[in-house]
This record gives C-alpha cells, sequence and structure tokens, in this order.
C-alpha cells in the first residue's frame, strides 16, 4: 500500500473516532457535522504534519505517533471548516465538493454555517484533549494563526480585482491556502521537538508546497475535467487569480519552480516521503 493512502486511512480513523464521541444531543446536527468532515479528501495537512513529526522526531522526543495524529487532525478540522464557508452561496456558490453536493446544498444554508463552526471549535477542543499541557500553548497559537490568516485571505481572495497587483494574489493565496500548511508542518516539528534548522526548513517547504497547491487548483479549474475533479470548473474565470495573471504556461512555469525548491529541501532532509509530496501536489489531477 502507498504510504499516502496508509496515512489516509489513519487520519480518516482518527477523524472519525474523534467526531463520534461528540455527541451534544443533536443528532441531525452532527450528521452535517460527520457529512462535512468526513465526505473524503487527500488529508494534505495532517499529512505533512505527520511526516515533520516523523522527521523530526528524536531520543528527546515525549509523544507517541499515534498521539501526534490525534492532535493533528484538529488542522483538519479546521480544513473543513473552511471548505464550508467556501462553498456558501454568499462566496463561491459552490453545489458539489468531491463529486457530491456541498454541505449547504444538503442541508441548507443555516445548518452547514453552524456546522462550520462546530468544526472549528471543535479542533481546538480537540487539542486541549489531546497535546501535552507543555505544548498546548504553542500548538494553540500556531492553529490560531493559521486560521485567522486563512479567513483574511478568504477575504483578499473576495475582493481581488482584475488589476490587483500579482504580489496582492500572492499574499491572497498564501494565507487562504498556504497558512494552514504551514501550520501542519510547524505543529508537527513541535510535536517532535525539531531543532531550529529543521523546523525552518519543514516550514519553508510547507511554504513552497502551499503556493504549489494552490497554482494546481488553479490550472485545474482552468483546464481540468468537472467530472474527474468532482466539482465545477472554469468557475474562477474572470477572477483574479494565477491563470488570469499569469496565463497557463507561466502558471506551469511557476508551479514547477515552487516544486523544484521544495524537492531540494526534501533531499536536504533525507526524505523520499517528502518529496513523493511535493510531486504528487504539482502532478495531480483532482
Amino acid at each position: 500500500m502507498d504510504y499516502f493512502e496508509k496515512y489516509r486511512l489513519e487520519i480518516n480513523r482518527a477523524l472519525a473516532s474523534f467526531l463520534s464521541k461528540q455527541k451534544f444531543g443533536a443528532q441531525k446536527f452532527m450528521a452535517v457535522n460527520r457529512y462535512a468532515l468526513l465526505l473524503g479528501g487527500k488529508r494534505v495537512r495532517p499529512l505533512l504534519g505527520l511526516l515533520a513529526f516523523e522527521i523530526a522526531k528524536n531520543s528527546r522526543t515525549k509523544i507517541s505517533r499515534e498521539c501526534a495524529i490525534q492532535i493533528l487532525i484538529s488542522i483538519e478540522l479546521i480544513h473543513a471548516f473552511s471548505l464550508i464557508q467556501d462553498d456558501l452561496p454568499a462566496l463561491d456558490n459552490d453545489v458539489l465538493r468531491r463529486g457530491k453536493s456541498t454541505a449547504w446544498k444538503k442541508f441548507g444554508e443555516a445548518n452547514a454555517l453552524l456546522a462550520g463552526d462546530c468544526l472549528a471549535l471543535l479542533a481546538f477542543k480537540n487539542l486541549a484533549d489531546s497535546a501535552p499541557t507543555r505544548l498546548l500553548p504553542e500548538l494553540t497559537k500556531i492553529l490560531a494563526d493559521a486560521a485567522a490568516t486563512m479567513t483574511v485571505g478568504q477575504f483578499h481572495d473576495l475582493n481581488l480585482k482584475e488589476n490587483s497587483p500579482f504580489k496582492k494574489i500572492l499574499l491572497t493565496h498564501s494565507q487562504k491556502t498556504g497558512a494552514l500548511i504551514a501550520a501542519a508542518a510547524g505543529m508537527g516539528a513541535v510535536l517532535a521537538g525539531a531543532n531550529s534548522r529543521q523546523r525552518k526548513l519543514l516550514v519553508s517547504f510547507a511554504e513552497k508546497i502551499g503556493l504549489a497547491f494552490q497554482i494546481k487548483d488553479d490550472l485545474l479549474d482552468a483546464t481540468g475535467d468537472a467530472k474527474l475533479l468532482g466539482k465545477q470548473t472554469r468557475k474562477d474565470v474572470g477572477k483574479k487569480g494565477f491563470v488570469m495573471a499569469l496565463g497557463v504556461q507561466k502558471s506551469q512555469e511557476k508551479l514547477d519552480t515552487l516544486t523544484c525548491a521544495a524537492v531540494e529541501i526534501a533531499q536536504e532532509l533525507k526524505s523520499d516521503k517528502l518529496k513523493r509530496l511535493a510531486e504528487f501536489i504539482s502532478t495531480r489531477s483532482k
């Protein structure tokens, strides 16, 4: 079994187990949460966090791999919250996500909005329940900073204009997409007790693949197959993004440059798994 699939299965099990324990006496409401969280997905963020943990793990690391996975699913809870928001009619107005109806389309806008709020708050409950006390403040700060930054990036994305400078596009997507990915690497490094060099390299890797991830999304929206992607395509036409700003060819060149830089960092860290993750992000078809 490919390591991606093995790690995804572990992460999915942890997510399902965690959510099954959150009752609140509201079965119908929790069904909305389950639908949004367990609809599928690549799980790139907790997967990267787990790789960072494994790379930096040393004789002084005091937590187990299983505990690290439990802590790192908080990132995916925040990501699921962000997708619910992103799909809402007031934002991107998407009706398909991963080949199925989006949460608001299936359950209504109000229920989806409340489920997103719930998942975001449960992310911090999970941290409080599972993280070692000595690491909890730092982990909370990393995740909260990233979640807030992601929200600011979403605001900028909504307000990009045709004449917005390219540096504004870079900032927008480094916040909207890159912040949580960088946080994943940072949290994994903290959990392992990484040294400053390892942490710097891991976060730099994450920043590069975070931007690469968004460029690839823009390229898939412009040129991809809606059936394969499981969502609407060409919805960003006329929206100021990488493809509109640079064109398809230059966007691909930018993606290739970022991927090469990420691969170099993976090699410096002697991690074939990180290298394969960078290559997967740049070559994925959905």
